[in-house]
This record gives structure tokens, C-alpha cells and sequence, in this order.
């Protein structure tokens, strides 16, 4: 089991974006992986769920080594900058 990380820019964001840790838990649990960032060292992973009905995208990066996922950025996707569904970027 992977220990979850959230840096301390990342609490203040989820305070200031209304986001919950069980938020956060609930689309690492129950969300798909809809990009993933394999050039990145380490390589990320942009999950979207739908905690309380509501889309949230989660930036994931994990550390094997450590047994770490740490949360790099979580936050409510714009609709102007995501096409229906939040799976895909408009261009």
C-alpha cells in the first residue's frame, strides 16, 4: 500500500479549492487515468473522478522506491479549457 503524500502547497490549495483529502481518496480509489506524463522524472498521472458529483482532476506521482503517491496538484476542472466529460483539453 503506497503512503499518500500532500506537500504543504497542495493542503493550501484544497483549502482555498474546497477540496477535501477524502475527496482526493475517493479519485485515487474509484477514478480513471485519463493522461499520463511519462517523460516526467518521476512520471505523473492525471486522474479525474467525480467525488460528491462534482468533476476533480488529481495530479499523482508515485515513488515505488519510498512506497509514496504524492498528490502534486488537485483542483475542479474549467469547462473552458476541458470538452465535456473533463477527459480531454479543448485545443
Amino acid at each position: 500500500m503506497m503512503e499518500l503524500i500532500f506537500p504543504q502547497y497542495v493542503q493550501e490549495r484544497m483549502v482555498q479549492r474546497g477540496i477535501s483529502v477524502d475527496d482526493v481518496r475517493e479519485v485515487m480509489d474509484n477514478g480513471e487515468a485519463i493522461e499520463e506524463y511519462r517523460n516526467e522524472i518521476p512520471p505523473r498521472v492525471l486522474l479525474l473522478g467525480f467525488p460528491s458529483g462534482r468533476a476533480l482532476h488529481v495530479v499523482t506521482e508515485d515513488d515505488l522506491l519510498a512506497k509514496e503517491t504524492t498528490i502534486v496538484t488537485c483542483y475542479l476542472p474549467d469547462p473552458r479549457d476541458w470538452k465535456e466529460g473533463f477527459r480531454e483539453r479543448r485545443s
